[in-house]
């Protein structure tokens, strides 16, 4: 799988971009890239290269990419991503009040299990070894 590396100038302040472009990078493609690394620099470096290959550098580009196409040109220099086996699509998003782990227990507003070891976490503190109430803040 392919590695990202984003050199960044540190004198410059330029680390806050990095860290943007690397969190916009790694929520389009994480799952299709084996690292991403951000390399301290100098002299007002700022280079993002796909295993080892310069695809942007502000020296000769004498302006920072926009993030969405670094995204878009790392995207289409990635080979496919292969569909998942017995998961939902990864054009999906997490349904509302879900987690990739966890279930609602049938029956039962407000409460969830966790599907991995069985417990049950419960709003109302009635089930499971993990009970916790939750209270709601008086105004």
């Amino acid at each position: 799988m392919p590695e990202v590396t984003i050199t960044y100038c540190v004198p410059c302040r330029y680390q806050f971009k990095a860290m943007q472009d690397a969190d916009a990078i790694l929520k389009e493609h994480g799952e299709r890239l084996t690292a991403l690394r951000l390399v301290p620099g100098d002299h007002g470096v700022y280079d993002v290269a796909l295993d080892g290959e310069v695809l942007f550098s502000l020296d000769r580009a004498e302006h920072f990419p926009e993030t969405r196409d670094l995204v878009q040109t790392i995207g289409a220099r990635l080979t496919p991503a292969k569909p998942r086996l017995g998961g939902a699509p990864q054009t999906e998003g997490w349904r509302a009040g879900t987690t990739p782990n966890c279930s609602p227990v049938s029956g039962e507003a407000g409460a969830w299990a966790d599907s991995g070891r069985g417990k049950t976490l419960s709003k109302r503190g009635s089930r499971g070894p993990m009970n916790t109430s939750v209270r709601k803040a008086s105004n």
